[in-house]
């Protein structure tokens, strides 16, 4: 058919694959899927419909099926089959109870889960569109305002998950879907995780992802959280924007060696149309270091809107350039201030890789604007938190910043910050705190425990 690729991704790895190749030649995934869990017209819980395939990956198959008491079309995600080792299995289930703890309009809702003829399934709301992968592999680069809309949009849903405590750890093109109204969607949430958990009943999910897209400390035995996912999104506008991913190789290994070692390519050398302040965001996301990134993705997506009212005011590449650097530096402080808590030393496999700078390329930011920067008078605040019992992991406005009891310093702010504490067979409270002034905090968690009949 004209117009039609003849190239696709592996589900698996994310390698190159010709159309008509049964056999990822990379990692040696089956793409062609072996047999069906459900058989075309099977009816789930006597109300929905098995219609047809719309897709298959790594763990399963997805169906367009019909919500017969309803009338509206549903996916309804399936094992590929029925014998599923336990570590799959765990990270379907993990995917559904991810998917029914957070609510967005970014994020694709579940509407129910079950099991039939020991096959799992899971019932989820339809979107009709194509995929940000399936339109880049056919329509090739796309121009930065579409860039920026997604970014901004899937930034949202990111925020949503964070500040439930949780990471997607798997963003790729495959999995963000451009409705036909318009609206972004992330999908797959089926190695999410919790910010806290040490990965119980998804242990494969600390080496479960796609390589162009992983952040050194998910391979190098860094702790993840929330700026995982930045990166990975990093990675996304960089490879829509271009074509072609900033770090690329003939295998797995070759791909995860440069995103531990190797600087991206600059942007807009690549892309010169990318406005110079676009693309040091994009830049800043690609940090090697999680603590050089956004430190969170509500500040990624401020980052992408504001070049957006930049450029629609008509302000010169020079202003846009000083905006952003301003917008960085703010960032990194509140990086360094937030990773202060966390204790963690650097892994030895990201020491060596070169660290990207924040520098906005090509753009000459005048003295004036560097000495209002350096003579700005950061004032910073204290923030005590403490938990009965200890060992809480701490969130703050989303962003995972260590364990009770913990002193942090902040920049000072308006208004409060929300403090959601988490610990282990205990029930999740939230708080806030001042962000004006010093403050203290306590929170007493109580035990969870069930009523046995």
């Amino acid at each position: 058919m004209e117009g039609r690729s003849t190239v696709a991704t592996c589900p698996a790895c994310d390698a190159i694959v010709a159309q008509t190749e049964p056999v990822c030649p990379t990692c040696g995934f089956d793409r062609s899927g072996g047999p069906q869990p459900f058989e075309r017209g099977t009816v789930l819980e006597g109300r929905y419909r098995i219609d047809d395939e719309a897709g298959r990956g790594g763990m399963g198959v997805v169906y367009r099926g019909t919500d017969l008491t309803l009338s509206r079309p549903v996916a309804i995600k399936a094992m590929r089959v029925s014998g599923a080792d336990a570590g799959v299995l765990a990270r379907f289930m993990h995917e559904a109870r991810a998917l029914a703890s957070v609510e967005h309009r970014n994020l694709v809702p579940a509407y129910a889960i079950g099991q039939e003829a020991g096959v799992y399934y899971m019932v989820m709301k339809f979107v009709e569109g194509r995929t940000l992968d399936e339109v880049l592999r056919v329509d090739g680069p796309m121009p930065e305002l579409g860039v920026r809309r997604i970014v901004a949009e899937v930034c949202d849903a990111l925020s949503a998950l964070h500040s439930a405590g949780l990471v997607h750890r798997d963003m790729k093109p495959g999995n963000i879907m451009l409705g036909d109204d318009g609206r972004v969607t992330v999908m797959d949430l089926g190695i999410v995780q919790q910010i806290e958990d040490d990965a119980e009943g998804v242990e494969a999910a600390s080496t479960v992802g796609t390589p162009r897209y992983m952040p050194p400390e998910m391979f190098s035995g860094g702790e993840v959280d929330g700026r995982a996912d930045i990166y990975a999104l990093g990675v996304i506008a960089f490879t829509a924007l271009t074509g072609r991913p900033p770090f690329d190789g003939p295998t797995p290994m070759a791909i995860l060696y440069k995103q531990a070692h190797e600087t991206p390519p600059d942007l807009r050398e690549v892309a010169p149309h990318v406005s110079p302040g676009f693309a040091a965001a994009i830049h800043c996301a690609l940090a090697k270091d999680p603590a050089n990134r956004f430190p969170d993705a509500a500040t990624f997506a401020r980052a992408a809107t504001a070049m957006q009212a930049a450029t629609s005011k008509g302000l010169g590449m020079q202003a846009i350039g000083a905006l952003v650097a301003v917008m960085l530096l703010a960032g990194g402080l509140t990086a360094m201030f937030v990773g202060g808590g966390l204790e963690s030393e650097p892994d030895a496999a990201v020491v060596d890789a070169q660290i990207v700078d924040a520098a906005i390329p090509d753009v000459a930011v005048d003295a004036m604007v560097i000495d209002a920067i350096v003579d700005a008078e950061v004032i910073k605040v204290t923030l005590e938190v403490t938990s009965s019992p200890s060992g809480a992991a701490v969130t703050i406005d989303g962003e995972r910043v260590g364990k009770t009891p913990l002193t942090l310093q902040r920049p000072q702010a308006e208004g409060r910050v929300r403090i959601r504490l988490r610990k282990r067979n205990y029930v999740s409270k939230s708080v806030s705190a001042r962000a004006d002034e010093d403050d203290k905090v306590h929170v007493k968690l109580e035990e969870q425990f069930e009523l046995v009949p």
